[in-house]
């Protein structure tokens, strides 16, 4: 895994560096396998920060300051991290939270919860409109003959 600055874009790597010690590099972008969001800002799980009203929590020692104004190095050991949500010895974004595992479970339960009320309900029944009484296109309406007026006798539409 290689990472980069944010301006960097997929198409720029793989234009600047198609080969890496003479092996044809294969590049993909990240992708979040994070099933749920996390609050920036106080480090818990289910609301996004733009939500939140509570005060700053680091992300890495659980005191209250902002993550990057936080002193514990970004390759600091375990033993100097302290999750916000579960007490242990880990980022608070980290998947192996017992939070985040609990909250996974829970979110799993009530998504089968739904799929199970929604199977066993009723299917909808429909009733069939009733056919029309007169069918328009066989018997159309009677219409008024418009009389036809001679372009001749026709007065200018400009005037």
């Amino acid at each position: 895994m290689i990472v980069t600055s944010a301006d960097e874009t997929l198409k720029t790597i793989m234009h600047k560096a198609p080969v890496v010690n003479y092996i044809v590099a294969q590049w993909e972008a990240h992708v979040n396998r994070k099933t749920m969001i996390q609050c920036k800002n106080c480090q818990q799980w289910g609301h996004a920060t733009t939500n939140c009203n509570a005060n700053p929590v680091c992300l890495k020692c659980a005191r209250s300051h902002q993550t990057k104004g936080c002193l514990v190095p970004k390759n600091a050991p375990e033993s100097e991290l302290k999750c916000t949500n579960c007490g242990g010895h880990h980022t608070a974004n980290n998947i192996v939270c017992a939070t985040y595992q609990n909250r996974l479970e829970y979110m799993e339960n009530k998504k089968l919860e739904r799929q199970q009320r929604n199977n066993t309900t009723q299917p909808r029944k429909f009733r069939e409109a009733p056919a029309p009484a007169t069918n328009p296109w066989k018997n159309p309406p009677a219409t008024q003959e418009t009389q036809r007026i001679p372009r001749s006798q026709q007065s200018p539409s400009y005037m």
